[in-house]
């Protein structure tokens, strides 16, 4: 049963790399813009599409539990999603064990915002942002989408500014986990 889990994780892992390689056109790619200092990780691609800006905004937030992959291991998927004229951030944030909890969701509060301050250098529209991600990014992007209706939440997790909540036009979310409690409950996986 672990040699099958481990093949079925082998042969994602090569599809994304053999995709990866031939990404959609779109009309640039600027890598490695930092969204803060403090790391290196903090880092985000920006994906622009072809055609006439202002161009609605998508911010993709990789998965990986917390303590892997990268937002180079999407970029067909990002691609993709300018192909169908977002202007897309895709985003990197600090990794476990290194960096404890909560500093992925700070990263990602910060590269939100970010994005809604500059968004328009790249011929985004800060008014339409929509939040993306799998796995861990989709939690990610769902915890922040409850924060910046929360200044409770923003504080507990030390965020000093979101964007403003009507800026948020949606979230695209690929099996996150969002309800922990019943993740401990039941010892799942």
């Amino acid at each position: 049963r672990n040699i099958l889990r481990g093949l079925r994780s082998l042969l994602a892992r090569l599809v994304m790399f053999v995709l990866n390689l031939f990404p959609p056109s779109v009309r640039e790619v600027v890598h490695e813009v930092p969204y803060e200092r403090e790391s290196n990780k903090q880092t985000l691609d920006v994906v622009i599409p072809n055609g006439e800006p202002p161009f609605p905004v998508l911010v993709y937030m990789h998965g990986g539990g917390f303590h892997a992959k990268d937002k180079k291991d999407y970029a067909y998927m990002v691609a993709r999603f300018a192909r169908e004229g977002f202007v897309v951030f895709n985003i990197n944030y600090r990794l476990a064990p290194e960096y404890k909890y909560p500093c992925a969701f700070q990263d990602v509060a910060r590269a939100i915002l970010w994005v809604h301050q500059n968004a328009g250098s790249y011929g985004g529209d800060p008014g339409r942002i929509f939040l993306a991600g799998d796995s861990t990014g989709a939690s990610l992007a769902s915890m922040y989408a409850e924060a910046i209706h929360s200044n409770d939440l923003m504080s507990a997790l030390s965020i000093e500014e979101g964007i403003p909540p009507a800026h948020l036009k949606g979230l695209l979310l690929f099996y996150g986990t969002y309800d922990i409690e019943a993740v401990l409950d039941t010892s799942f996986p």
